[in-house]
């Protein structure tokens, strides 16, 4: 099966070189350090710890966990492998220090000249990301790897389930697997994991810096301190149409609403501007520092800083749930106290929004219609809108703890890292003696007699 996969995978190479080139020509990055797609990446600092994390959502879930470890073992040696430009820009943000690179295609040849130039000690894998040749390549080294906070969605379970010879061996050689919850343990517990952990989703345990609270209020001064304002957040080109629809609305009770509009996409900025300036709504973008209490629409088009857009605002609707995207993470906004608004699309979050829900702390929509109905019921009762916040606040405290757990269950790897490291610092200081010895030697020979 592995065979076939290779095969499959080398004949898709070319056509994803393509797609790199394509997509570079609207967002350069995608077709800049094309040699780590194929390994050939520069590792200052071999011998540490791999962590691969496929975009920026995920980098997010795995900062706090790597915080810690970088606290406890400051010697260990980062490199952080992505897949897109806002998770490697992300990454490199966070973690300046740490070698930053993408991932190469899944081949055995790409795998391998990574593997070989970063020598890792261990790897920590986010999510659902499953790579047979890159966890064959780990394998063969006695490399042990991990998942944290690990995730299966309904699609990603059935298509691993389908192709189960190929990826359960891999799973099952696996030294730790992290899951969200008990049914995602179940389904990896399916797909051959040895007794997977529930440690919880380090997503929930959030650290709103000051800084982010504090460019929020900036922000919330520049463009009107009493003007309600209503973010719509991650959102995909098919629910731009729902979004302006339910804004023309709600400006007819509320005349000086602000909406905060943060694509999911970078590469849509340029057309989500145009949709809003067609429809006459003075905009503002956030790249170009614009904007004041005259702005219809403010633009969000930088990365990274949609917490502090978060912070500017009184309630927030959670995009990739109106179109079948499988909806975005709304915890950040939960833990700022945000009255939250979402579709009824949020498979990939379906226990976070089920447990909001039940909390009574989140409020779902299908259409426009109803999305400009519930916003303006709770920009019109301050009372509720403080209701949903603490609400939705309070579940997201109560569920953290998810990064200390996940620790925990990862210290006995770290202990096997830990002393592999200490192997290779004492191997390396001896060649270093031995070398000085030699030195001495040599030049105590050359003296005259």
């Amino acid at each position: 099966m592995q065979l076939a996969y290779t095969i499959l995978i080398t004949l898709l190479t070319p056509f994803v070189v393509m797609w790199l080139w394509w997509r570079g020509r609207s967002q350069p990055e995608y077709s800049q350090n094309i040699e780590e797609r194929f390994g050939y990446s520069n590792i200052k600092h071999p011998g540490g710890l791999w962590v691969h994390a496929a975009s920026m959502g995920e980098v997010a879930a795995a900062a706090p966990v790597m915080q810690v470890i970088r606290l406890r073992y400051p010697q260990l040696p980062l490199l952080i492998t992505v897949l897109t430009p806002t998770g490697r820009a992300r990454a490199k943000a966070l973690f300046p220090e740490a070698d930053v690179h993408y991932l190469p295609i899944d081949l055995p040849s790409a795998m391998e000249s990574l593997v070989a130039r970063a020598h890792p000690l261990a790897c920590l894998i986010l999510e659902t990301e499953l790579w047979p040749n890159m966890l064959s390549a780990l394998y063969r080294r006695r490399i042990p790897a991990a998942m944290i906070n690990a995730r299966l969605s309904d699609n990603k379970y059935d298509r691993y389930m389908r192709y189960r010879n190929l990826f359960a061996p891999w799973i099952g050689a696996l030294a730790v697997v992290c899951t969200q919850t008990n049914e995602h343990a179940a389904r990896w517990r399916a797909l051959g994991a040895r007794a997977p952990i529930v440690t919880g989703n380090t997503k929930f345990d959030i650290n709103i810096s000051e800084n982010q609270r504090v460019t929020g209020k900036q922000l919330r001064t520049l463009l009107g301190v009493t003007r309600p304002v209503w973010i719509a957040a991650s959102i995909h080109p098919a629910e731009l149409p729902h979004i302006l629809l339910a804004f023309r609305d709600l400006r007819m009770r509320f005349g000086d609403l602000l909406l905060l509009l943060v694509p999911r996409h970078s590469e849509r900025f340029g057309d989500i501007v145009k949709a809003c300036r067609a429809e006459k709504w003075t905009v503002a973008l956030r790249s170009r520092n614009e904007g004041d209490i005259l702005t219809d629409i403010y633009i969000g088009d930088t990365m990274g800083e949609l917490t502090a857009l978060y912070a500017a605002s009184d309630v927030a609707f959670i995009g990739g749930s109106l179109a079948q995207k499988g909806g975005h993470n709304p915890l950040e906004a939960a833990a700022l106290g945000l009255p939250l608004v979402c579709g009824p699309y949020m498979a990939n979050f379906r226990e976070v929004v089920h447990g909001l829900s039940d909390a009574g702390a989140v409020h779902t929509v299908r259409n426009d219609r109803e999305l400009a109905a519930t916003v303006s019921r709770i920009l019109g009762s301050p009372v509720l809108r403080s209701d949903l916040g603490k609400r939705a606040q309070a579940w997201v405290t109560l569920h953290g703890g998810a990064v200390a757990r996940t620790i925990e269950a990862l210290q006995p790897l770290f202990t096997t890292v830990m002393t592999a490291l200490q192997k290779l610092e004492e191997k390396a200081q001896a060649e270093k003696a031995e070398a000085e010895a030699g030195a001495i030697v040599e030049s105590d020979a050359q003296q005259p007699k």
